[in-house]
């Protein structure tokens, strides 16, 4: 019995963690780069509702948007900027 009765507490308590979990609050443009190779992107900082935040970054005029400045997470679909500022939350 007390077995089950943790599993379930850990179970309840990963289900919160996942539910809970920390939302963009506020996206704001910083400033615009170029890199080595001169391909221009934008920076955008994001504010999230655990007090934490993070930098996003959008490539190709808005089309692809990604997690910090590098490019191995990165979305291109509609609602590509929330979706990414989400993952930058955590």
């Amino acid at each position: 019995m007390m077995k089950k009765m943790v599993i379930a507490f850990s179970m309840l308590s990963l289900l919160s963690a996942v539910v809970g979990a920390s939302q963009p609050t506020d996206i704001r443009f910083m400033h615009k780069e170029s890199t080595f190779f001169g391909q221009k992107y934008s920076i955008y900082m994001v504010r999230c509702s655990n007090g934490s935040s993070g930098k996003i970054s959008s490539w190709e005029e808005g089309k692809k948007w990604c997690v910090g400045t590098s490019r191995s997470t990165c979305a291109e679909n509609k609602g590509a900027q929330l979706e990414i500022a989400k993952k930058s939350c955590g």
